[in-house]
């Protein structure tokens, strides 16, 4: 308005879309702006996961804090997002046997959790001594397993934290050598197996990858790949049926940008086709990477999140190509939850697609072998439930030396037993509870060999 020199300000950022009063100085006043950022879905998510059993979502959003979408409603692109958690949003997870507890992050992890569906929010770094500038990456770093979902994982200058009660407290995991911690430090569960975990932050002579096979109480560090020079990872992904299969995400130009283990980090090799050249030899294009799904029920298609939109293979990642089903915008995070995956894209929103012949996650009941020379191995345990006592049977294909494992659901271990020269065939042991030591709930028993590991659950009643 000229005549009475007023006027409007129309401001677009990473938060979206908001206007301002109309007056001479606009905007200055308190609650003067308005959102009108709505159905644009043009938010930058970090991390993305979905409530088990419903069309609901939570998010961790680029400088706009950790949002929830409207709790008893199915989301869509119109719906108006509930803002949780301030600060930087980054990682969140919801937990998948108990839909009211939810745990979202700010900037160097700065949690908070909820048990009551988002009504109230407290601190989720009780016992958590690496917070702060110096001592967390500024983006901070969730992990947990569907099959687990009591226990998370964090990252810090110390090494890798671990919450038995889903960020009600935390303890210290410490990493030596090989322990470079920065800002792009990462922590994974696999999706086989919860009692496993990878932590790093590159492959370097200075920063290691780190395998842990008892639920973080103890890690290793593995070898680095040989076959070009890198440096730090944008992230680590496992496998949903091999326990020792991981794969190292890189984003540099001109490199490898997936690295693929099948032995747990003894050694690596680029699915992504650029080996020591700057151009992929299979179709994958030279772009940052930022997540990786192997699909539960097609375990031959993976879906990598790149800067430019989602790239698959079918064949293992033999071959790559860019999905035109799908928007080109970077895609930071990927879960499969119930039938559907979950994809949080910085700069589009949340996304998810439901895929046919797909549930996850499955129950940890059945053999978890990483090949098909371990494939008549086989555990399992009678009664179960179990009050005094349970008879463990066992199948060995072939002469070896084993070890029987037992695991709380926390990934804590109790109890260990060496079996040495098992001859081809069946076999059982008894084993007694202990009630002053053994509590009610579920356990896992894990039983490794020379050629591979199977895991069932326990449960104590």
């Amino acid at each position: 308005d000229e005549a009475n020199q007023t006027f409007r300000i129309v401001v677009t950022n990473d938060g979206g879309v908001y206007y301002s009063d109309v007056s001479r100085n606009p905007g200055e006043a308190d609650r003067s702006w308005v959102f009108a950022g709505n159905g644009y879905n043009s938010t930058q998510f970090y991390g993305a996961d979905k409530k088990p059993g419903a069309m609901e979502f939570v998010g961790g959003s680029q400088d706009n804090g950790t949002y929830r979408s409207p709790g008893a409603e199915e989301s869509s692109s119109a719906s108006a997002y509930v803002r949780q958690i301030g600060g930087d949003g980054f990682r969140a997870v919801w937990h998948y046997s108990d839909p009211d507890r939810i745990i979202g992050s700010s900037q160097y992890n700065g949690f908070r959790r909820t048990t009551d569906g988002g009504a109230t929010w407290t601190t989720g770094t009780t016992g958590l001594e690496d917070i702060g500038e110096d001592n967390a990456p500024f983006v901070s770093w969730l992990a947990n397993s569907k099959k687990s979902p009591n226990v998370l994982y964090a990252v810090g200058r110390q090494g890798v934290w671990r919450s038995p009660d889903f960020g009600g407290s935390w303890e210290l995991k410490p990493i030596g050598s090989g322990w470079a911690f920065n800002n792009l430090s990462r922590v994974t569960v696999s999706e086989a197996d919860p009692t496993i975990i990878w932590a790093g932050s590159g492959m370097t002579s200075a920063s290691r990858l780190h395998f842990s096979d008892d639920g973080g109480d103890t890690f290793t560090a593995v070898n680095n790949y040989s076959g070009a020079p890198l440096g730090n990872i944008t992230n680590i992904a496992t496998h949903p049926t091999q326990r020792r299969t991981a794969y190292a995400i890189f984003s540099f130009s001109d490199g490898p940008k997936i690295l693929r283990t099948m032995d747990a980090g003894d050694t690596w090799e680029d699915i992504s086709g650029f080996g020591n050249g700057a151009e992929s030899s299979n179709g994958f294009p030279d772009v940052p990477v930022f997540s990786l799904l192997v699909l539960p029920h097609e375990i031959n298609t993976i879906w990598a999140g790149t800067e430019i939109g989602l790239v698959e293979s079918t064949d293992n990642g033999e071959t790559w190509a860019l999905r035109d089903d799908f928007i080109n915008t970077a895609i930071w995070d990927m879960k499969a939850v119930d039938d559907q995956v979950v994809l949080g894209t910085h700069g589009r929103g949340i996304w998810t697609v439901t895929l046919e012949g797909m549930t996850w996650p499955t129950e940890l009941v059945t053999s978890l072998s990483d090949d098909l020379e371990s494939s008549a191995l086989q555990i399992s345990n009678y009664p179960n439930p179990v009050s005094v006592g349970t008879t463990i049977k066992y199948n060995i294909p072939t002469v070896v030396n084993a070890s029987l494992e037992i695991f709380t659901n926390t990934g804590q271990l109790i109890e260990k037993r060496e079996l040495v020269n098992l001859k081809p065939g069946p076999g059982e042991l008894l084993w007694l509870r202990d009630p002053i030591v053994h509590s009610t709930g579920v356990y896992l028993l894990r039983l490794n060999t020379d050629t591979g590991s199977v895991v069932s659950r326990m449960i104590l009643k």
